[in-house]
């Protein structure tokens, strides 16, 4: 079957139609046909080289998925073939992926998935769920009022869902009054900082995954012994003000945390899958899929991406079951 590899690091038209012939599944591995995998903000900076990868060109990107078990290595228990699973592992813009359940990156996982579930929302679940589980259920230890960022996208819109189930009051950035709209639907004031800046502090915590110059001023937005977490760079990798803005606020004790969701523990990936998956299954969680591809339309997906005005999740789609 046929695969989307990265020949070389640049633009979309780097990213290519090949042959991906069918893996075995070592000891200790599941082998897994994709149906539909997670398109990530991650994934353009890998297809640009500016993301540390093990991976020598050309590779399969792509780093979450649904599908469904086609064989178990040896050694390996508890799932069964023709088995639907949910994953987060190198390689989902395959057709295969091949999973090890012992010995990899923190990150790479794999849980049971119900049938009846929609594939769009549950290939959402590997990174973007797993992240937005492991930002609240580290930092938020009880009340107050949380600022998220681009609160209409993939992490943002489960971030304020997770955050409202455990009564946080949340104020979410939004780009244009679509997306406000879509972020208050989810529960979340929302400002549209294209028109008005946010002028509101107060915050007992603030998940920003942009970076650059918006750190310094979150520090300010911060209320007394506040947390700001920064988890991802859309921006620009580097905090110009940052230092300068703590020691400014001393007196009112910040902290900065930095957040990988790669990092996270495999009884914390199980926790998490169980929760989203729960979530969807309940109905109090919805994943706003904002478009879905096929693979012949990567290329389209990541400058879509890239731009700044999509909304909710993007999808390659390879299966309908």
């Amino acid at each position: 079957m046929n695969a989307i590899y990265l020949r070389a690091f640049g633009g979309v038209e780097q990213l290519v139609d090949g042959l991906q012939p069918r893996p075995v599944a070592a000891p200790g591995e599941v082998l897994v046909e994709v149906g539909a995998s997670g398109i990530n903000l991650a994934d353009t900076y890998i297809r640009r080289g500016a993301f540390p990868i093990e991976e020598s060109l050309p590779f399969i990107p792509g780093m979450e998925g649904v599908g469904r078990i086609l064989a178990l290595g040896e050694g390996v228990g508890g799932l069964r073939v023709g088995e639907r699973v949910v994953f987060a592992a190198p390689g989902s813009y395959g057709a295969y992926v091949t999973i090890p359940l012992q010995g990899a990156a923190p990150w790479i996982s794999l849980a049971p998935a119900p049938e009846g579930l929609p594939l769009a929302e549950l290939a959402s679940l590997g990174m973007a769920g797993r992240t937005a589980w492991g930002l609240v259920n580290r930092f938020v230890t009880g009340g107050g009022k949380a600022l998220v960022y681009a609160g209409a996208g993939g992490v943002g819109s489960i971030l304020i869902q997770l955050l409202r189930r455990r009564g946080i009051e949340v104020v979410a950035m939004a780009g244009s009054p679509h997306k406000a709209q879509a972020v208050r639907a989810l529960g979340a004031r929302a400002v549209e900082y294209r028109r008005q800046p946010l002028e509101e502090g107060g915050f007992d915590y603030i998940f920003n995954g942009v970076g650059g110059a918006s750190l310094a001023r979150d520090v300010a937005r911060l209320a007394p012994q506040g947390h700001l977490i920064w988890f991802g760079f859309a921006e620009e990798a580097g905090a110009p003000g940052l230092p300068e803005a703590l020691q400014a606020h001393f007196m009112a004790a910040p902290s900065l945390h930095l957040f990988n969701g790669g990092l996270m523990s495999a009884a914390q990936n199980r926790a998490a899958y169980g929760e989203l998956i729960g979530g969807l299954e309940e109905g109090w969680l919805r994943i706003q899929i904002g478009a879905l591809y096929g693979p012949e339309q990567i290329g389209e997906a990541h400058r879509h991406l890239e731009s700044g005005q999509s909304q909710g999740k993007l999808v390659l789609m390879r299966s309908l079951t």
